[in-house]
């Protein structure tokens, strides 16, 4: 028998290679969570099982060899395309550190967006950043929920600092103004003091003439008379010029005054929204009848709809079911829609060049089950001034309202749109300007 032939250590040590290669491949796709990896160039060199899976790819060859910017295409989580020098990934190395990410969208081989949570991991060799490692997965419902938060909290914070600086700015040169104005205030009030002592001395001298019954044909003594008549003449016209700069002036400080006070109280009335907006707790959800809840916060609007002479209408479907809600948020919602449409009703009533109605306008509100989806749904109509198109995408951002003499901070549509999310719901918004709008807000039947 011939002795066995031993294989060459290359081809040994190549062949042991490819088992180690084997091996680590195989435990990487035996890992549930999906993951690839780019070189410095971003261009992908590594993917497993589970990445091809949750992109919608066949095959690793549809993805080895792309940059993975183009391939997954980053946006935000409002669709907004974030630029190569802004994605996460670059970042981590350019940076040299790690980096987590949650509010990113991957576009997938079948042409949907999904938001993904990852971490950027650092690949180095020969103590140099190679590449990075991208470990992802879907984004659960909880994390949806503390995503969206944040976010929301986020977007909210960034429109309050907007709005109390602007705030601010107003009531700083309301004070500088009035700063300004009130030493010329004073300077005129010595003025009108001098002037109203020249004008008493003036006539001081003429009572002193008639007393002494010099007013005679006496050339002279007329020229006097003329003399001191002209000067009271001329006192009050100085007077009364001297008047009407104190007025203005005047009215000029009180109006600053009167902004600086209204501009505070926005202050306050933003700072008080702001901590009920971060404050909104979680549904504390029992068995309610909604209807029956619908009618309660109309009664509450009965003597204001009357006093504005605005009718509601409710249409309540008996075939509405109790559902698990908590109460008080979705009274909250409804009474900010309510208020929003008393607001359009007023706007457009102010504005008509109509002759004045008998009555301003209507809300109208609806229930209906739709007991194939399981839901209900909430219909609040009104016949106000309506929503620009351009405005339709910002109602429901904190701070925002079309109203441009509006009474409240804007937040409003934007607690009313959370409090429904919160519910796992929907509100949607149609309107025509003119016309009126119509909010649709949709709740699911939960079980205990």
């Amino acid at each position: 028998m011939l002795p066995l032939k031993k294989e060459p250590d290359a081809v040994q040590n190549t062949r042991q290679a490819k088992e180690e290669e084997n091996r680590f491949f195989a435990m990487v796709n035996a890992i549930g969570k999906p993951m690839f990896s780019v070189n410095n160039e971003g261009v992908c060199d590594f993917v497993n099982a589970a990445c091809l899976k949750a992109l919608c790819y066949e095959e690793n060859g549809q993805m080895l060899g792309k940059k993975m910017y183009e391939l997954i295409h980053f946006t935000d989580e409002e669709g907004n395309d974030i630029p190569v020098e802004k994605c996460r990934i670059y970042q981590a190395q350019k940076q040299g550190r790690e980096i987590h990410g949650a509010n990113d969208v991957f576009l997938r081989a079948d042409g949907s967006h999904v938001p993904f949570e990852y971490t950027v991991y650092l690949i180095y060799q020969n103590e140099k950043i190679a590449g990075s490692l991208v470990i992802f997965d879907a984004i659960n419902e909880t994390t949806k929920k503390t995503v969206y938060t944040v976010n929301y909290l986020k977007k909210t914070l960034v429109n309050f600092v907007h709005k109390i600086n602007n705030s601010f700015g107003v009531v700083f040169i309301c004070v500088k103004e009035v700063k300004r104005l009130f030493p010329q205030f004073l300077r005129i009030s010595i003025v009108t003091e001098a002037r109203f002592s020249a004008m008493s001395d003036t006539l001081q001298r003429l009572r002193q003439m008639i007393n002494e019954n010099c007013l005679s044909c006496d050339k002279r003594i007329n020229d006097r008379l003329n003399g001191t008549i002209a000067e009271l003449c001329a006192s009050f016209e100085e007077l009364r010029k001297t008047i009407d700069g104190v007025s203005k002036k005047g009215m000029s400080i009180v109006e600053y005054l009167e902004d600086t006070t209204n501009v505070s109280m926005q202050c306050k009335n933003l700072i008080k929204s702001l901590v009920a907006f971060v404050s909104q707790r979680e549904p504390v959800k029992t068995r309610h009848k909604m209807n029956d809840l619908i009618k309660g916060v109309i009664d509450l609007y009965e003597y204001q709809a009357n006093n504005k002479k605005i009718d509601i209408f409710y249409a309540g479907n008996p075939a509405v079911p109790t559902m698990l809600i908590d109460a008080k948020q979705i009274e909250l919602v409804i009474t900010n829609i309510i208020n929003n449409a008393f607001m359009a009703i007023e706007e457009l009533h102010g504005m008509s060049a109509t002759p004045e109605l008998q009555r301003a306008g209507t809300i109208t509100i609806e229930t209906g089950f739709l007991e194939e989806k399981k839901v209900v749904e909430i219909l609040i109509k009104d016949s106000g001034s309506g929503i620009e198109k351009d405005f339709l995408p910002k109602i429901f951002d904190p701070f925002f309202s079309k109203f441009k003499n509006k009474s409240g901070p804007g937040t409003g549509l934007s607690l009313a749109n959370k409090i429904v999310q919160m519910h796992n719901g929907t509100i949607e918004v149609e309107s025509i300007v003119g016309k009126g709008t119509a909010f649709r807000i949709t709740l699911p039947l939960e079980d205990e």
